[in-house]
C-alpha cells in the first residue's frame, strides 16, 4: 500500500475536538484507484475516545454529499497518538469526501495551516484553508496522484447575511406572560432583605450583567465525584500532602470543591440546565459567558445541550440569559481553531440567533482578533462577523486600559476596562474568591496561607450593614460563620456599583471542579481554582452551608446596580364569591413560568443517577383581591388540580417586616391539607406552627381559591404583604425544595409583592 498525504509536511499543525455535532472533512480528487486511509486521531482525555469516519462520493456540493449512503463507515477505538486505518473496498480514481464525525471522550482531528491545491478542508461544513491530516492508500504507484481540480461548491462559500439582533415579537411568551420579577420580594437564610423599588429606583438603560458559566461538566462524567470541602474538614492534614494515603482513594480529573444542590449533574442534564435558566432569568442576568480558555475544547455537547434548553425555556416565558463564548487568553493558534468551529458551527448557520448577545450592533465574543488569523476569505468573514473583546487574564491589572480589553476576574480595587475621558467605563469585574495573594497568583490552598477568598476583604475595617427584620446587622471578617455573608464579593459589588460602568462581569457561576496538582506555584497539593467552601468562587446554590445565600446576594446587587422595572402592584378592591369558578376572571393576572420542574431521569457523575417526577398541580397564574373584611386568593394550574395531602398547594404569606417566622414568612395555608385543607397558621419561629384558625377554600377543577380574614393575619389598618404559592415541595420546612421539586409560583424564596 502506497500511503500518500494530502499535503506537504511542512504544514503547521494544530489540533481540534471532535464532539457529537462538530464534523471535519476532506475534499479530494484521486487520479488512482485507493482502498484505504490513514487518519491521524489526536486524544484529548486519558480515557482514550473514538471517532467515526465515513467515505463519500463527492456529489457536487457538500450538503447535498452527505445525503447520500457512505460508500464506507467504520468507527475506531483509540489512544493517545494511534493511527487510524480505515480500509474498504477499492474505490476507482475520481472526487470524494473524507468525513470525520461523532468523536467521544476527547477524539480529535489533526488539521494543517496552509492551504492545499490538492484537498479542500471543511470545518462544520463551511470551507476552509488548510487539511486534514489524512494519508490516502493508493494502489499503485503513479507520477500524479491527486488532481488540484475539485468541484467548487458557490452556495457554500457564501457569505451569511450581516447579523442583526433578533427582536422577540410580542406575541412570544416571554413578552405575552411577561413574568414580572421585578415585583417579587424575599429574605434570604441569612435574612437579607431583597432590595425593593423604594431602596433601587427605576429600571437604569444601557447597564448589562454577564455571568462565567461552565459547560464542560459531561467531560468528567466518568469519574466518581470527590467533595474536597468534607473531605479536608474530616481529614485537615491532608490539604498539601499530595501523597497522603486518603488522597490516593478519593482520585478524579477533577474534584468538587462541594455538592451543588442538584448533585453531581453533568451539562447534558435538561433539568438542570432548566432550573439554572429560571435562576439566571429571576435575577436579571443579561447574558452568561462559556468557558472555552483551555486548549481547543468549545464544548460542543455543552452548549449544545444548554442552547436548546434556553429556547425550550423561552417558549415556556423565562427570559434566559444571552450567550457569549470566552476563548483563549492570548492569541494562540487555539484562539484561531476555535473561532473557526464555533463560528462555522453555530453562527455562520445563524443558529439560536434570538441568544446571541450583542455589543456594538455585532455578536459578542470575548477572545483575541490577532489570533493568527490568515487574512484568507473565512477569517476575513470572522473579523467582520464579531465584536471583539480580548480578555485580560492578569488579576492585577490597575491601569485603565482602552485597547478593547475586558476582565474576567480582578482584586479590589478592580480595573475599569474601555476607560473613557469622562471618567466612565465600558466593563468591570465582580469576583466571589481569588486564586491570589500578595504573592500573586496562587492555588486555592496556598501553603503559604492568606488566598484572597470569600472573606477577604481589601479594606482590612470593611463591613456591610443589613435590616434583619428590625434589627441593624453589621458584617465583617471577624463575624461567625463570615464565609456565609460574601464580604470579598459584596465590596467587589460596591466598587462596581460605585464606578457604575456599562457591563458587570462576575465570575462565576457554576465552575465546581477543582483540579488537584502535586505542585503548582511552589505549592504543593495544588488546588488552582477552587478548593472548598471558602476558597472557592461560584454562586450557585449547594447543599452545603454556602446553601443559596451568593445567588440571593447576587440578586440583590444586580437590583443596585441596575434598578428594577416597576413598583409592587397594587391590588383592587372587589368582592368575590370564592365558589364561583369564574369570580376572578376580570382581575389582572400575574403570570409564572411553565415546565419549571421537567422530569429528571439523568446520569450524574460516575455512581450518580438522578430521577425527579414532582411536577403535578403547575401553578400559572395567581390573583389576589380585597374587601373590607378579607383578602382573596387565587391560583390557576394547567390541569385539573390533585386530591389535597400534605404538600398540596401550600400559600405562603409574608407581612411583618419584624417577625422572621419561617424564612420571612408568617403564615402558611394548608401545611397539612390532608388533614384539613382550610387551616391557616403562624410560624412561632422556623418550622415551628400554630393554628391561628380556620378559611375558606375551594377548588374548581384546576382552580383553587381562598378567603382570609384581613384581621386574622394583621391587616386590619392596609394591606402589605407578600404570598407565594408552592405544591409538592418543602416538606419539613426545607426551602431550597423550592428550587428542585414540584411547583413553586414565584421559584425559589420569592414571594409576589402586592399592596394597596
Amino acid at each position: 500500500m502506497n500511503y500518500i498525504p494530502t499535503f506537504e509536511d511542512k504544514s503547521e499543525h494544530y489540533a481540534a475536538l471532535i464532539e457529537k455535532g462538530h464534523e471535519f472533512a476532506l475534499q479530494f480528487n484521486a487520479l488512482c484507484s485507493f482502498s484505504s486511509v490513514k487518519y491521524i486521531c489526536p486524544v484529548m482525555s486519558a480515557r482514550g475516545g473514538s471517532v467515526a469516519l465515513s467515505l463519500y462520493k463527492y456529489d457536487g456540493c457538500y450538503e447535498k454529499t452527505l445525503l447520500g449512503k457512505p460508500l464506507a463507515t467504520c468507527r475506531c477505538d483509540l489512544k493517545d497518538g494511534t493511527d487510524m486505518y480505515f480500509n474498504f473496498e477499492s474505490m476507482p480514481a475520481g472526487e470524494y469526501l473524507l468525513l470525520a464525525h461523532d468523536g467521544t471522550a476527547g477524539a480529535g482531528f489533526c488539521g494543517l495551516i496552509d492551504s492545499f491545491d490538492a484537498a479542500q478542508l471543511y470545518m462544520n461544513g463551511v470551507p476552509c484553508d488548510g487539511s486534514m491530516e489524512a494519508y490516502i492508500g493508493f494502489n499503485c504507484e503513479a507520477d500524479e496522484y491527486f488532481s488540484a481540480e475539485l468541484t467548487f461548491d458557490p452556495k457554500a462559500a457564501k457569505k451569511p447575511e450581516k447579523p442583526h439582533q433578533e427582536m422577540l415579537s410580542s406575541t412570544h411568551p416571554i413578552n405575552s406572560l411577561n413574568v414580572n420579577n421585578h415585583q417579587w420580594s424575599a429574605y434570604d437564610g441569612l435574612g437579607r432583605r431583597l432590595p425593593e423599588f423604594k431602596d433601587v429606583g427605576s429600571k437604569r438603560k444601557n447597564k448589562s450583567v454577564g455571568v462565567f458559566f461552565w459547560d464542560w461538566h459531561y467531560h468528567f462524567e466518568h469519574d466518581i465525584p470527590v467533595n474536597v470541602n468534607d473531605l479536608t474538614e474530616s481529614h485537615p492534614e491532608i490539604k498539601n500532602d499530595f501523597n497522603h494515603p486518603i488522597w490516593k482513594d478519593h482520585q478524579a480529573d477533577g474534584n468538587h470543591w462541594n455538592e451543588p444542590l442538584w448533585g453531581y449533574y453533568t451539562s447534558t442534564d435538561k433539568y438542570v440546565l432548566k432550573k439554572q435558566a429560571q435562576m439566571l432569568a429571576d435575577a436579571d442576568v443579561d447574558f452568561i459567558v462559556f468557558d472555552c480558555t483551555n486548549g481547543t475544547y468549545t464544548w460542543k455537547v455543552g452548549y449544545e445541550t444548554l442552547m436548546e434548553t434556553f429556547e425550550e425555556a423561552r417558549a415556556d416565558g423565562i427570559k434566559t440569559p444571552q450567550i457569549v463564548f470566552m476563548l483563549n487568553f492570548a492569541p494562540f493558534r487555539s484562539s484561531w481553531v476555535m473561532l473557526r468551529q464555533i463560528y462555522t458551527d453555530v453562527y455562520r448557520k445563524g443558529r439560536y440567533k434570538d441568544l446571541w448577545y450583542y455589543l456594538d450592533g455585532k455578536p459578542l465574543i470575548i477572545a483575541h482578533n490577532d489570533c493568527h488569523m490568515t487574512g484568507r476569505k473565512l477569517d476575513n468573514e470572522i473579523l467582520d462577523f464579531f465584536t471583539f473583546r480580548k480578555n485580560d487574564p492578569l488579576y492585577f491589572t490597575k491601569e485603565p486600559t482602552t485597547d478593547n480589553n475586558w476582565g474576567w476576574l480582578s482584586v479590589n480595587p478592580q480595573a475599569r476596562y474601555g476607560l473613557r475621558e469622562d471618567g466612565s467605563c465600558e466593563q468591570i469585574t465582580v469576583g466571589v474568591a481569588h486564586n491570589a495573594s500578595v504573592h500573586g497568583l496562587v492555588p486555592m490552598n496556598d501553603i503559604r496561607g492568606g488566598v484572597f477568598g470569600r472573606c477577604h476583604t481589601t479594606d482590612p475595617d470593611y463591613s456591610y450593614k443589613f435590616d434583619r427584620f428590625g434589627e441593624t446587622v453589621t458584617v465583617n471578617a471577624s463575624t461567625e460563620n463570615a464565609v456565609n455573608y460574601g464580604l470579598n464579593f459584596q465590596e467587589q459589588w460596591d466598587y462596581a456599583i460605585k464606578v457604575d460602568p456599562d457591563v458587570v462581569f462576575v465570575t462565576g457561576w457554576n465552575e465546581w471542579v477543582a483540579g488537584r496538582h502535586e505542585m503548582w506555584m511552589d505549592s504543593p497539593n495544588a488546588f488552582p481554582d477552587q478548593f472548598n467552601n471558602e476558597f472557592s468562587r461560584d454562586i450557585e446554590p449547594t447543599k452545603g452551608a454556602l446553601s443559596d445565600h451568593y445567588y440571593m446576594q447576587l440578586v440583590s446587587n444586580i437590583r443596585r446596580y441596575k434598578g428594577i422595572r416597576s413598583d409592587s402592584d397594587s391590588i383592587i378592591k372587589k368582592s368575590v364569591d370564592i365558589n364561583n369558578p369564574v369570580a376572578f376572571d376580570d382581575v389582572e393576572p400575574e403570570n409564572h413560568y411553565r415546565n419549571t420542574t421537567i422530569r429528571r431521569d439523568n446520569k450524574g457523575w460516575a455512581g450518580c443517577h438522578y430521577n425527579n417526577d414532582s411536577m403535578r398541580n403547575e401553578i400559572v397564574v395567581t390573583k389576589t383581591v380585597y374587601d373590607e373584611e378579607n383578602i382573596y386568593f387565587y391560583a390557576e394550574c394547567t390541569d385539573s388540580i390533585t386530591d389535597p395531602d400534605n404538600k398540596w398547594m401550600r400559600l405562603f404569606i409574608a407581612c411583618n417586616e419584624n417577625d422572621a417566622g419561617w424564612e420571612g414568612f408568617n403564615y402558611v395555608v394548608n401545611r397539612n391539607a390532608a388533614d384539613s385543607a382550610s387551616v391557616i397558621e403562624k410560624s412561632l419561629g422556623g418550622w415551628n406552627w400554630e393554628t391561628v384558625g380556620n378559611v375558606d377554600i375551594s377548588k374548581h377543577a384546576n382552580k383553587l381559591m381562598i378567603k382570609i380574614p384581613r384581621a386574622m393575619i394583621g391587616q386590619n389598618e392596609s394591606i402589605s404583604l407578600s404570598y407565594k404559592w408552592a405544591d409538592n415541595n418543602c416538606e419539613n420546612g426545607d426551602i431550597l425544595s423550592f428550587y428542585t421539586d414540584g411547583c413553586a409560583a414565584p421559584g425559589g424564596r420569592f414571594a409576589v409583592k402586592i399592596h394597596e
